[in-house]
């Protein structure tokens, strides 16, 4: 038997208009009162003004010093002013160091820290055995609902980065992973090209990791053996339990051949993309507006 775990995320709105879904999602979550962590260059744009004005009354706070990298002091200050507003839930705008950093401020309310610095201790670490070990994360995390305006693709699962004395650390727990993802053209507006085109290469690099994961899920298998790139060589190839392994080291077993071949509607998404199953390709499918 094989076990799949698979992250967090409930529902994926993608396509032109789709922010203005995002009241209804905070509804559907419960959250009541949201918290919308931001980065500076955001900071009085018609996006930014977008987002909260369709919020409403649900916003109990902005705060807008999100940074690359995510440093621990930042996290600590943004954890003070969230844990103050008392939020049901965290709404993120910007690219993946921002939702990044909501992670780790989730991360922190659910297990109780007082400062960032308590979530050191969850650092994960790359043991001889090339394996990895980390404490799991105690605690509910509130949830997170993502507006991404880059590629990075940070909102799909529930690792996050966090930089303390010149080192990044990873961190991770399924948990993480925002509720809800609102793909909206609209949102990448204000993106400068240098960084849209550089987050265009981080995606790619997702892209390849897929291909050549030795612990694929049956989403990243069906990426995987699309058309352009299945044949019954390569299938055959995955389907050996010796190509691969789960984090753990044990067998991942595979179905035999393609799994696009388990049915007639599995064969047409492949083909066209199509649907909420395949968000992150319908992000680079949709046209990007002008500013």
């Amino acid at each position: 038997m094989t076990t799949y775990a698979y992250p967090a995320t409930e529902r994926v709105l993608y396509g032109a208009g789709a922010l203005a879904g995002l009241a209804e999602q905070c509804d559907a979550l419960g959250a009541r009162r949201v918290a919308v962590l931001t980065t500076p260059s955001l900071r009085g744009t018609a996006l930014l003004d977008q987002v909260v004005t369709g919020l409403g009354p649900r916003v109990a706070g902005v705060l807008d010093r999100s940074v690359q990298h995510v440093p621990l002091a930042t996290v600590s200050e943004a954890l003070a002013e969230v844990r103050a507003l008392a939020p049901d839930a965290l709404v993120t705008v910007g690219g993946g160091s921002v939702i990044d950093g909501a992670k780790a401020v989730a991360a922190a309310l659910g297990a109780g820290f007082k400062d960032a610095h308590d979530l050191l201790a969850h650092r994960i670490e790359l043991t001889p055995a090339m394996t990895l070990a980390f404490e799991p994360l105690p605690g509910t995390p509130p949830p997170q609902l993502a507006v991404p305006t880059t590629l990075s693709a940070a909102e799909y699962d529930g690792i996050f980065g966090m930089t303390h004395e010149h080192t990044k650390g990873l961190y991770a727990d399924p948990g993480l992973a925002p509720k809800v993802v609102v793909l909206d053209p609209a949102a990448t507006r204000h993106t400068p090209e240098r960084l849209w085109a550089a987050s265009g290469i981080r995606a790619l690099d997702h892209a390849v990791e897929i291909f050549l994961s030795r612990s694929p899920t049956p989403v990243t298998d069906a990426a995987r053996c699309a058309p352009s790139s299945c044949s019954p060589s390569t299938c055959r190839a995955r389907s050996s339990p010796a190509a691969a392994t789960t984090p753990t080291g044990s067998p991942a077993s595979r179905r035999p051949g393609c799994p696009c071949s388990a049915s007639t509607t599995s064969r047409s998404a492949c083909a066209t993309g199509s649907g909420t199953r395949s968000a992150p390709a319908a992000a680079s499918r949709t046209a990007r507006p002008r500013a």
